[in-house]
């Protein structure tokens, strides 16, 4: 299997910050990232990247 990570992808609807796993392949694919929140499109993808499971971001601002 190829290089695993995550990205952080700002929905333009709610401004949640969006934790997105993603897979390199050596096929092909395509699909869609929605927001963990909002459920608004974050990413329309074709290529070998394969995007998967999406978390929010924990808040870094709480001063609780």
């Amino acid at each position: 299997m190829g290089q695993h990570g995550t990205e952080e992808i700002t929905c333009e609807h709610c401004r949640s910050v969006n934790i997105v796993e993603y897979t390199d392949y050596p096929e092909p694919d395509k699909g869609i990232v929605t927001c963990a929140r909002c459920g608004s499109i974050l990413l329309e993808w074709e290529g070998t990247r394969d995007y998967g499971a999406v978390t929010l971001k924990p808040d870094t601002d709480d001063k609780s």
